[in-house]
């Protein structure tokens, strides 16, 4: 497999969940999915290069593990405060849009490959004046709202 669509089933944590080896996409966007799900590691989503919690109910301060694969991340729509991104990712997007953002949050993490970044409809209210250094391949920038 894959593949994987699991979005709308009312699913509260993705942490007891099995997932196939060789998942290049994981929707689990519009459930009830309260923190990272522990389940998507780098040991257990290898080949993972696509994943969505949209819409979900992430709250607060947002974990990240370092996923070596994961190209286009979909957290929007949720209420994230805090993003920490705890190791190498090779984002190439990044969807924070509709959360509950005051700053830019430390994307050194992922900034070297990243081509669009999406933090519309959040309450930014100062970007730092070396948010976007190492942003070398920033290509699309979404900050409005």
């Amino acid at each position: 497999m894959k593949y994987l669509k699991l979005r709308g089933n009312l699913m509260t944590q993705g942490s007891n969940i099995s997932f196939p080896k060789g998942l290049i996409s994981l929707d689990l966007s519009h459930n009830d999915i309260k923190e990272w799900p522990w389940g998507i590691s780098n040991t257990s989503a290898q080949a993972l290069r696509n994943l969505n919690l949209s819409n979900n109910a992430i709250t607060g301060l947002l974990h990240i593990p370092s996923l070596q694969s994961l190209m286009k991340l979909a957290l929007g729509q949720n209420t994230i405060s805090t993003i920490i991104v705890e190791g190498t990712i090779p984002l190439e997007i990044l969807d924070l849009s509709g959360n509950n953002l005051s700053e830019l949050p430390n994307l050194t993490h992922v900034a070297a490959s990243l081509e669009t970044l999406d933090v519309s409809s959040n309450q930014i209210h100062k970007v730092n004046s070396t948010a976007f250094t190492h942003m070398q391949h920033l290509k699309n920038l979404k900050i409005q709202g």
